[in-house]
């Protein structure tokens, strides 16, 4: 296969046609030009959110990655923040700041493209857009997705947790963070080759069905976040701005099997696993509350659709304590309802499966702008 330098013809060739059968349901959503003319055009009704991301390599994903995994990776992280609005990915916009080493790369850049029209297909998602850069740093991909709310003029939004609410996650925990870990620490190696890729996969993938499960949950939820940088230190995020403490436990989390027989070889740390990986970022998992009436509702609602059954759906803690007052004044509060550790901390305790407090992590997440990271 020639090698592809011309941009236009890079962007028709792996970028024009995907996802074809969601065309008409574009168009029903409001898509009247997509890829093709200066920009997109949308006529909208209805309530819908924006969110956008950026993957740069060595910081979000090895040189290494499988690039199909890498063409779903991309979108997935952007899916998820609409996902955690209550709302469904519609549109999608991509750009690329491409290296020399990847430009002339035909066989990269067809299974990344692969990767896009699988995920955009799963999740029933239009590419209608983007630009196409050359730089001299590394690959970095920006993605923006645009979402339609499952309910009108109704989002989740981070200030809805009420006391009494369960703090609920769909997804495994720690599956990206150990894999991460594992190869920076080269432990990696320990494992064949055909399991270094099954591991990769388990690590980059995302819950298929995770559209159908928000469209159940839009009308049950409270308030949600993507876990992106750790389940402890977005958990504060809902309870800093809904004014509330809260408590996890960490022995509730949903660990994938694959993960939990490997740790011997894997994991070094003395640390318990489940704990630890309370701070990983990577899994990308829909972290909630709901009220045990609605959990209820939303438990036998799931018993009656097998797809709502292959993600893993836990209550991981409950929502305890409402204070009024500005930020200083809720922290303060929190202390003194026993947690004396500093700032947002103060609003989150862990609990062990025996019933007493834990001590938090140094660091509750992944932080880009840490000096330690």
């Amino acid at each position: 296969m020639a090698a592809t330098t011309d941009e236009f013809s890079f962007i028709h060739q792996y970028f024009t046609n995907l996802n074809p059968q969601f065309a008409s349901q574009a168009k029903d959503l409001g898509l009247v030009v997509g890829i093709g003319d200066d920009a997109a055009v949308l006529e909208l009704n209805g309530t819908f959110v924006l969110t956008t991301d950026t993957l740069v390599e060595k910081v979000h994903f090895f040189s290494e990655i499988t690039p199909r995994l890498l063409g779903s990776r991309v979108l997935d992280v952007n899916f998820s923040d609409v996902y955690a609005m209550g709302a469904l990915p519609c549109f999608a916009t991509l750009s690329l700041e491409i290296p020399s080493a990847y430009r002339d790369n035909p066989a990269f850049w067809a299974e990344f493209s692969a990767g896009l029209n699988e995920c955009l297909t799963r999740h029933k998602c239009a590419l209608i857009g983007g630009n196409i850069t050359h730089t001299e740093g590394p690959l970095a991909i920006s993605v923006t997705v645009i979402g339609k709310t499952v309910q009108p003029k109704q989002v989740w939004l981070r200030s809805g947790a009420q006391v009494g609410d369960y703090i609920c996650l769909a997804g495994e925990v720690g599956t990206n963070g150990l894999f991460v870990d594992s190869t920076y620490k080269q432990t990696i190696k320990a494992l064949p080759e055909s399991e270094r890729l099954a591991f990769e996969k388990l690590a980059y993938t995302y819950p298929a069905h995770m559209r159908k499960l928000v469209e159940v949950l839009a009308p049950l939820c409270h308030c949600a976040i993507d876990v992106s940088d750790g389940v402890y230190g977005d958990c504060t995020h809902i309870l800093q701005h809904s004014r509330c403490c809260g408590e996890v436990w960490p022995h509730a989390f949903a660990l994938n099997p694959w993960v939990e027989q490997h740790l011997d070889q894997l994991w070094q740390q003395k640390k318990d696993f489940a704990y630890q990986a309370g701070t990983f970022g990577g899994d990308y998992n829909l972290l909630f509350t709901m009220s045990p009436v609605a959990w209820r509702l939303f438990a036998t609602e799931r018993t009656k659709q097998p797809l709502l059954r292959e993600i893993p759906v836990r209550r991981i803690g409950r929502i305890t304590v409402k204070f009024e007052g500005d930020a200083k004044e809720v922290a303060q509060a929190a202390m003194s309802e026993g947690n004396s550790l500093a700032t947002a901390r103060n609003l989150l305790l862990l609990k062990s499966r025996g019933g007493s407090y834990m001590d938090l992590p140094e660091s509750l997440s992944y932080n880009h702008f840490s000096s330690e990271q």
